[in-house]
Protein backbone atom coordinates (compact mmCIF):
# COMPACT_ATOMS: atom_id res chain seq x y z
CA UNK A 1 0.00 0.00 0.00
CA UNK A 2 1.27 3.20 -0.91
CA UNK A 3 0.52 6.07 1.77
CA UNK A 4 0.92 9.03 -0.42
CA UNK A 5 -1.48 7.19 -2.40
CA UNK A 6 -4.57 8.14 -0.10
CA UNK A 7 -5.81 11.10 0.07
CA UNK A 8 -5.75 13.32 3.21
CA UNK A 9 -7.69 16.21 2.67
CA UNK A 10 -11.53 16.42 1.92
CA UNK A 11 -13.37 19.61 1.22
CA UNK A 12 -17.15 19.98 0.82
CA UNK A 13 -18.62 22.86 -1.09
CA UNK A 14 -22.45 23.54 0.59
CA UNK A 15 -24.03 26.98 -0.69
CA UNK A 16 -27.55 28.27 -1.15
CA UNK A 17 -27.36 28.50 -5.22
CA UNK A 18 -28.47 25.93 -7.78
CA UNK A 19 -26.40 23.08 -7.62
CA UNK A 20 -25.51 23.74 -11.56
CA UNK A 21 -23.48 26.65 -10.12
CA UNK A 22 -22.46 24.89 -7.09
CA UNK A 23 -20.83 21.99 -9.27
CA UNK A 24 -19.02 25.01 -11.58
CA UNK A 25 -17.26 26.96 -8.92
CA UNK A 26 -16.02 23.88 -7.16
CA UNK A 27 -14.85 22.24 -10.12
CA UNK A 28 -13.79 25.99 -12.13
CA UNK A 29 -12.81 27.79 -8.65
CA UNK A 30 -11.48 25.59 -5.79
CA UNK A 31 -10.38 22.57 -7.48
CA UNK A 32 -8.18 24.49 -9.85
CA UNK A 33 -6.59 26.35 -6.81
CA UNK A 34 -6.21 23.53 -4.93
CA UNK A 35 -4.17 22.13 -7.96
CA UNK A 36 -1.95 25.10 -8.30
CA UNK A 37 -0.75 24.24 -4.65
CA UNK A 38 2.45 23.38 -4.19
CA UNK A 39 3.26 19.72 -3.34
CA UNK A 40 -0.53 18.97 -4.83
CA UNK A 41 -0.88 15.38 -6.17
CA UNK A 42 -4.25 16.20 -7.65
CA UNK A 43 -7.29 17.15 -6.89
CA UNK A 44 -10.54 15.32 -7.63
CA UNK A 45 -14.23 16.26 -7.91
CA UNK A 46 -16.90 13.80 -6.67
CA UNK A 47 -20.36 14.17 -6.90
CA UNK A 48 -20.62 16.32 -9.67
CA UNK A 49 -23.84 16.01 -11.86
CA UNK A 50 -22.37 17.08 -15.64
CA UNK A 51 -24.73 18.18 -18.05
CA UNK A 52 -25.02 15.81 -20.83
CA UNK A 53 -27.07 15.58 -24.01
CA UNK A 54 -27.98 12.54 -25.91
CA UNK A 55 -28.28 12.98 -29.55
CA UNK A 56 -29.39 9.56 -31.78
CA UNK A 57 -29.10 10.22 -35.28
CA UNK A 58 -31.04 9.17 -38.55
CA UNK A 59 -28.08 7.95 -41.11
CA UNK A 60 -30.94 7.97 -44.26
CA UNK A 61 -32.05 11.31 -42.77
CA UNK A 62 -28.95 12.85 -42.47
CA UNK A 63 -27.67 11.81 -46.13
CA UNK A 64 -30.47 13.57 -47.41
CA UNK A 65 -29.52 17.02 -45.27
CA UNK A 66 -26.16 17.01 -46.76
Amino acid sequence: MDIDAAPVLSVIVAGDMPFRDLSHLADKIVKERLQRVTNVGSAKLVGNRDRKIWLWLNPDKMRQYG
